[in-house]
């Protein structure tokens, strides 16, 4: 008898072990701590976003030489301040917000009146403004849901609005997942997970089609020009040709007198 209760315990192992690991995989999020990630929350992102791909059962096999997460899939680590407005004119106000540059995702928060967090579907969000935590300048985000690419990717994204016009210019903000790279004869001794920045650069035109730019004079006004809706003055196109464009601040002044030239041709 005590030897068949011995093979039952041992035999049960491996289901708890299991049982385990799937709440380590679980796509809810993780419970937080104040204003900044906690190390249960960063070790949860490394989970999901290496996926099954990881390893056996999405078990992680560490040693001594990994030094863990560097970086965060959320633009700013932390709550910030903002608000957001949806599609049928709902507000949250004074709102927290963590905006989820890996996922495209918006979380909010708003304690006292909501304690927990909850992700908002895209699909209903209109815009939101962010407050940056050094300026508190506020940075306009929005979802184009009429975007026309072929990139199902972009149609499902939040951009800054850094010009809105005629001719919009837009930016992608984004983070990649780097998985570490150390074990094996060939490994490149990457020794940590991370998540890195990735930006870029569109250009809505007024038939809504999404154009990745360069900020460079002669790629923005490729973009502007292609569409054959707005015409532009020669002397103005000739001016905006002779300006360099090295910065955010100079592409938008290029992008807002393109808008200006063509709305004063078509009066």
């Amino acid at each position: 008898m005590k030897t068949i209760l011995i093979l039952s315990l041992v035999l049960s192992l491996p289901g708890l072990a299991q049982k385990t690991d799937s709440l380590r995989t679980s796509s809810a999020q993780p419970k937080r701590t104040g204003y900044v990630i906690s190390q249960q929350e960063r070790q949860q992102m490394v989970d999901m976003a290496a996926g099954p791909a990881a390893g056996v059962g999405n078990v992680r096999t560490f040693d001594q030489r990994y030094e863990g997460l560097r970086g965060t899939p959320y633009m700013y680590p932390y709550w910030a301040k903002g608000y957001v407005v949806l599609t049928n004119g709902q507000r949250y106000d004074k709102a927290r917000l963590k905006y989820d540059a890996y996922k495209q995702d918006l979380v909010i928060t708003q304690p006292p009146i909501r304690p927990d967090s909850i992700v908002i579907d895209r699909d209903r969000v209109s815009w939101f403004v962010i407050q940056t935590p050094d300026s508190g300048a506020a940075i306009l985000f929005r979802h184009f849901p009429d975007v026309r690419t072929n990139d199902p990717t972009l149609k499902n994204s939040y951009y800054r609005v850094l010009y809105d016009g005629p001719h919009a210019l837009l930016q992608r903000i984004a983070k990649t997942f780097r998985q570490a790279n150390y074990q094996g004869a060939y490994s490149r001794d990457v020794r940590y997970d991370a998540f890195d920045n990735k930006a870029d650069y569109y250009i809505l035109n007024p038939d809504r089609r999404l154009t990745k730019v360069k900020l460079a004079t002669k790629n923005l006004l490729s973009a502007l020009t292609d569409d054959s809706s707005t015409q532009v003055p020669a002397n103005v196109l000739d001016d905006l040709r002779k300006r360099s464009v090295d910065t955010e601040a100079q592409a938008v002044k290029l992008v807002s007198d393109f808008n200006n030239g063509g709305a004063a041709s078509s009066n």
